[in-house]
């Protein structure tokens, strides 16, 4: 039994580390495109509403992506995929978006209200400064993913057991 529990931890942890990288892959492509930095720039919040709404459904779609989210350079929320109608919400005492604010990349899990949330952070630069933060994060349906694998494993084990039983009956 122990080594059945350290090989669902070991699914477990190679699930989250992809989706972390899935978030950060996401993250790191749209902090560096260009019309994103002009708008946030010229605090254009129609361009990165009209680049914006088309970005999140895909995701959320494709992948279960759950959270799209721009800030300034001051911390402010300037756009949220998952909730256009959301914004101006200040989170610079937040460690996540500090660490984007000065430039660093953050990975991880979060719990708060909306559950276990994987989150990738990165900091939006123009010519090397910091001018706002990308947040994208995907919530915890990726444990569906985990559980499906799981069930599959099992299935296999038990398929295996019969096997094994079945070549030893006389």
């Amino acid at each position: 039994m122990r080594l059945e529990l350290t090989d669902s931890s070991v699914r477990l942890s190679e699930i989250v580390m992809m989706k972390e990288e899935e978030a950060y892959g996401i993250a790191n492509l749209y902090a560096k495109d260009e019309a994103l930095i002009n708008a946030l720039k010229g605090n254009n919040m129609s361009a990165i509403v009209q680049m914006g709404d088309p970005i999140f459904p895909s995701f959320s779609n494709d992948l279960g992506l759950a959270v799209f989210e721009n800030g300034d350079a001051s911390g402010k929320v300037f756009y949220r995929g998952h909730k256009p109608e959301k914004f101006g919400d200040d989170k610079s005492s937040k460690l996540s978006i500090q660490a984007a604010l000065r430039g660093e990349t953050t990975l991880g899990t979060e719990t708060g209200s909306s559950g276990i949330v994987i989150r990738a952070f990165v900091p939006i630069k123009d010519n090397n400064k910091v001018i706002g933060t990308l947040q994208v994060g995907f919530s915890d349906s990726f444990f569906n993913v985990y559980k499906s694998v799981s069930d599959q494993a099992l299935k296999e084990v038990a398929n295996t057991l019969n096997n094994i039983t079945t070549q030893f009956e006389i």
